[in-house]
């Protein structure tokens, strides 16, 4: 009798251990992520700061998930870190009339190797030079752009998992009949923008481009270059220096084809050669205006 006693009680005590030790991973972040692929502590510790911050209410990380909810399916190289940064700290700079909360506080609070096995799993030497590495790259990148920011800060570790979420089958399918729906109204537009050459001068010296090119800039320029033109992301474009040329051809290619490496997207399909014109007539009249707190100058002098 003492003897089924004691095996009982040690199988009481063995049944709870497990349990105790399954609900303590359970608040752990998976070395695995939730797209079912090995991933880098970086990315699991934004991934955590992602679930902590609740972005899952108003954000899904698959196509076929919530439809009432913003999907990041495949957000990866979607965008500049550099706009995720901007993003995140003020949204609606990004994103007009955007209802996302500021994540500044994210800025300033840093992690650590324990605050990070607290909430993933323990990882070696060598996976801590990997995150530290990963995390100085996106600090470096950031710079580049004026941008400065702890090493160790927790907004690196969120952009950095923002920056890595996949795309699923189910997107890539969809993405790919919007990309051959896209490809059939770009062969129209294609055939409008081949005689577009004497449309765009036109409209760069039609008097009243001014005031319809300034209602262009104001929908979509704004969030990189400024409400004046100071430049924020993108470049001041009231001085006299240009990074892509300034003359009328090189404003247009400019916005035409945009910048990808830059976070520039081009706009050709977006506006028409009269719009394209009316804007930079617009930005012609802002040159030398000297608004408040005008970037600093980029480029060569013309």
């Amino acid at each position: 009798m003492k003897l089924k006693t004691i095996i009982i009680c040690l199988s009481i005590i063995t049944i709870w251990s497990l349990f105790s030790f399954t609900l303590g991973q359970s608040e752990r972040v998976n070395t695995v992520s939730t797209q079912g692929t090995i991933i880098s502590y970086l990315s699991l510790y934004g991934e955590y700061i992602y679930k902590r911050e609740n972005c899952g209410k108003c954000h899904s990380l698959n196509i076929m998930d919530d439809k009432t909810k913003i999907c990041l399916d495949g957000l990866n190289g979607k965008y500049s870190v550099s706009w995720h940064y901007n993003h995140l700290i003020n949204p609606t700079s990004m994103v007009a009339y955007s209802e996302m909360p500021s994540f500044k506080l994210l800025s300033e609070n840093t992690f650590k190797k324990d605050s990070i096995e607290k909430h993933c799993s323990p990882f070696t030497k060598q996976d801590w030079h990997q995150l530290t590495t990963e995390s100085k790259t996106i600090k470096n990148e950031l710079a580049e752009y004026g941008i400065h920011v702890k090493s160790k800060s927790e907004i690196i570790a969120l952009i950095y998992f923002l920056d890595h979420i996949p795309q699923t089958e189910e997107s890539k399918t969809q993405r790919l009949k919007e990309m051959e729906k896209a490809n059939k109204e770009n062969e129209i537009r294609d055939s409008i923008w081949a005689t577009s050459e004497s449309d765009i001068i036109t409209a760069i010296n039609n008097s009243e481009s001014i005031i319809l090119g300034q209602a262009i800039y104001k929908t979509h320029c704004i969030p990189c270059h400024g409400s004046s033109g100071e430049g924020i992301i993108g470049p001041n474009l009231t001085d006299d220096y240009w990074l892509h040329g300034g003359k009328d051809n090189d404003i247009v290619n400019t916005i035409v084809n945009g910048v990808p490496d830059k976070g520039m997207m081009a706009w050709k399909f977006q506006f028409t050669p009269n719009e394209i014109g009316q804007l930079v007539s617009y930005i012609k009249s802002i040159k030398g205006t000297n608004p408040k707190n005008a970037k600093i100058s980029q480029g060569t002098k013309e």
